[in-house]
């Protein structure tokens, strides 16, 4: 859902829906945007090695067996100049987190109750961290824009959420709709017009700084998108994205 200034060249270099900033606006244009973001995660890693819950149980008492998370996003942009935009970011998230038990065992999970079914839920809802983000113009012609970003993630968002069935441990790390620090996001994006087609290639990070009240920071994150957009019709512009994503070691613990 996107309001933007009629006045907007929003069509001349398409950004999909996934990208958060993607491009520079003109001076005095502006976008506000609702996004709904659902991500549904399945499968177990030790590094990037598959592996299962067999091998899991071999050191803990529990393994994932899947995860969906809700994100709704509100943001607003702003023109300050031709080479400078502004953004601001906050939302709302919802997670569920399912859990394989290991068998014949009975004991407390974290954010959860004693049971015996073989299974176990966690869940958690919350305001998520607002962020701030500056878009410079490095290089624009008609037809492309490299544009150079840096934001940083204010930690608004609780870091202590407990699970709905109203025990009083604290969910995991991934559980919680924060990051419990001051986090750096730099980004830099590349778009191009062909003909009726719009190309785009991003790469962005997350660094983590310093370590959360709980003494513990999340693992910093590198991103990598490549998209492309048809804008030969006025009323949508369909778009497909390829996405890579490497996740770094959480560091100290709660």
């Amino acid at each position: 859902l996107v309001a933007c200034n009629p006045f907007c060249a929003c069509s001349e270099l398409v950004v999909p829906s996934g990208i958060m900033i993607g491009k520079v606006h003109s001076k005095g244009e502006w976008m506000v945007s609702y996004k709904l973001m659902s991500m549904h995660m399945e499968g177990l890693l030790t590094g990037s090695e598959e592996t299962n819950s067999s091998a899991v149980f071999n050191t803990y008492l529990s393994s994932p067996e899947h995860m969906q998370m809700n994100m709704h996003m509100l943001m607003a942009m702003y023109g300050i100049s031709n080479k400078f935009t502004v953004m601001a970011m906050g939302g709302f998230t919802t997670a569920h987190m399912s859990m394989e038990m290991f068998a014949n065992s009975t004991h407390n999970h974290v954010g959860g109750e004693s049971s015996t079914d073989g299974h176990h839920d966690m869940e958690s809802q919350g305001v998520s961290d607002l962020k701030l983000y500056g878009m410079c113009n490095l290089y624009s012609t008609a037809k492309a824009q490299l544009g150079l970003t840096l934001g940083v993630n204010l930690p608004i968002a609780k870091i202590q959420a407990h699970n709905h069935t109203g025990t009083t441990a604290t969910l995991p790390y991934t559980m919680q709709t924060g990051s419990g620090t001051f986090d750096i996001l730099p980004a830099v994006t590349y778009l191009q017009a062909i003909g009726d087609f719009t190309l785009g290639l991003q790469a962005s990070g997350t660094i983590r700084n310093g370590q959360s009240t709980f003494g513990y920071k999340r693992g910093d994150e590198l991103q990598t998108n490549v998209w492309g957009a048809y804008r030969g019709w006025n009323w949508i512009y369909p778009t497909a994205r390829l996405e890579s994503s490497v996740l770094g070691k959480a560091n100290g613990a709660n």
